[in-house]
C-alpha cells in the first residue's frame, strides 16, 4: 500500500481510492489484472511457505505489540507476512520492526519510511556532500507505451501542442516500424519542439494486438519497437527522455546503455526523475502509467530544461521507472524522508503493486539500493 497515493490494505484486502482494487482501472491491465483482492492470498499462490497477514488491528497497538504477534506467529510456521497498511502510522511501525531485517520488500511508502528510519539512525555519520545535477543538452521526447486511461489523456494533452506519432504494433514487423517512426522523427526533430511515439491504444487495439501475438508477445513487440526508437533517438542527439510505463521504461534505459544515474529528489511530478552519470548525459522521467497530471509530459520536460541543485529544489505544478540498471550510483547523500530512494523492479506504484528491494549493510559506510 501507499497511503499518500490512497492505495491502501486493511485485512489483507487492498484498496485504490475508494474502490477493492479488482474494481478499480487495475482489474484490466493488460499484463497484471488484478482480479482478486486479497493480497495475502495472491501471494500465497507464489509460495509453498505459509503466508499470514499483519493486520492494522494489530499493528495500531504499536510496536512491541506487533513484534510480539510476528514472533507467535513465525513460531506457528508463519514466514511470510502480508502487512495491512490503511495509514503512514501502519507503514511506520512496520518499518521499525523490519528495519534491521536485510532485506525487505514492499511498495514507496515502506521504501521511504525505511530509509528515514535508517538516516535518522546514522544521523551522526560521516555523509558525502551531493554532487551538483548537470543538465542534459539537446532534444526531448516522450515515449507512451502504458495503455491506461491516466496515460492516454495525458498522450492526447501533450499531441495538443507536439507532434505525436501513434504505432499500431499489429502493422508491421519490428524493424519497419521503427525504421518508419525514425523517419517521421528526421523531419521533425530540427522545428526545435519535443516529439512523441505512442504504441499505447484503446481496450479494442490492445484485445487484437494481444490476439495475434499473445498477452506478453504483445506487450513485449510493444515494448521492442519505443526501445529501438529510444535508441535510434539517442544517436540523433535526443537528451531527454519521459517516458510513460514501467516497463517500457526498464527497456528503454537498457536499450539507451545506461550503466548508472543519479536519482533525483521527489517533488510532485513523482519517483522516477533521474540524470544518467556516464559520459553522455542523459535525463529521464519515467513513470507508471496510472499517475500524473495531465500535463505531466510537458512539466517533466519542463524540469529537464533547468538545472536543479542540492540547496535549491524547485517545485513543479504536476502530479505523479527504470525496471533494472547496472547499478545506482550511492556517491551521494541518502535522499530524506518524503524523497525517492532504492531500486525498483516493475511498476505501478499507483496501485501499490511495485516491489523496491532495500538492503541494509552494516558493514558500509551507508546504506545502500539494492542491484537487481
Amino acid at each position: 500500500g501507499y497511503p499518500d497515493l490512497r492505495t491502501y490494505v486493511h485485512e489483507g484486502y487492498m484498496f485504490y481510492k475508494d474502490r477493492l482494487i479488482s474494481e478499480s482501472i487495475k482489474r484490466s491491465d493488460p499484463i497484471t489484472p488484478m482480479n482478486d483482492p486479497d493480497m495475502a492470498r495472491v501471494l500465497q499462490r507464489q509460495t509453498a511457505e505459509t503466508v499470514g497477514l499483519l493486520p492494522h488491528r494489530v499493528l495500531h497497538r504499536g510496536v512491541e505489540f506487533a513484534r510480539g504477534y510476528v514472533d507467535d506467529q513465525q513460531g506457528k510456521g508463519v514466514r511470510y507476512f502480508l502487512m495491512d497498511c490503511v495509514d503512514n502510522d501502519d507503514v511506520a511501525t512496520g518499518a521499525t520492526i523490519f528495519r534491521h531485517d536485510h532485506i525487505t520488500t514492499g511498495a514507496d511508502a515502506l521504501a521511504i519510511e525505511l530509509i528515514s528510519q535508517w538516516t535518522s539512525e546514522d544521523a551522526g555519520t560521516r555523509r558525502r556532500t551531493p554532487s551538483p545535477v548537470a543538465r542534459a543538452e539537446g532534444g526531448e521526447v516522450v515515449l507512451v507505451g502504458s495503455c491506461s486511461g491516466v496515460t492516454l489523456r495525458q498522450r492526447d494533452h501533450f499531441a495538443q501542442d507536439n507532434p505525436m506519432l501513434d504505432i499500431d504494433i499489429c502493422e508491421a514487423d519490428e524493424d519497419t516500424l521503427m525504421a518508419r517512426a525514425l523517419a517521421w522523427a528526421d523531419e521533425k526533430l530540427g522545428a526545435g519542439q519535443p516529439i512523441g511515439f505512442s504504441v499505447a491504444g484503446d481496450v479494442a487495439s490492445v484485445a487484437d494486438a494481444q490476439a495475434k501475438f499473445g498477452i506478453m508477445g504483445a506487450a513485449r513487440k510493444a515494448e521492442a519497437i519505443l526501445a529501438g526508437i529510444a535508441k535510434g533517438l539517442g544517436g540523433r542527439g535526443v537528451r531527454k527522455f519521459v517516458v510513460s510505463g514501467g516497463e517500457t521504461s526498464g527497456a528503454i534505459v537498457e536499450a539507451l546503455g545506461i550503466q548508472s544515474m543519479q536519482v533525483l529528489p521527489f517533488d510532485e511530478l513523482g519517483a522516477g526523475s533521474c540524470i544518467s552519470r556516464d559520459a553522455r548525459r542523459i535525463s529521464l522521467f519515467l513513470k507508471p502509467g496510472k499517475i500524473g497530471a495531465e500535463d505531466v509530459f510537458s512539466a517533466a520536460l519542463e524540469k529537464m530544461r533547468a538545472p536543479e541543485r542540492p540547496g535549491n529544489r524547485r517545485h513543479w505544478r504536476a502530479s505523479t521507472d527504470p525496471r533494472r540498471i547496472g547499478r545506482l550510483d550511492p556517491a551521494d547523500a541518502l535522499p530524506q524522508h518524503g524523497q525517492q530512494a532504492g531500486a525498483r523492479d516493475h511498476s505501478n506504484p499507483d496501485d501499490g503493486q511495485q516491489v523496491g528491494i532495500l538492503v541494509k549493510d552494516d558493514d558500509a559506510e551507508e546504506h545502500r539500493p539494492a542491484k537487481l
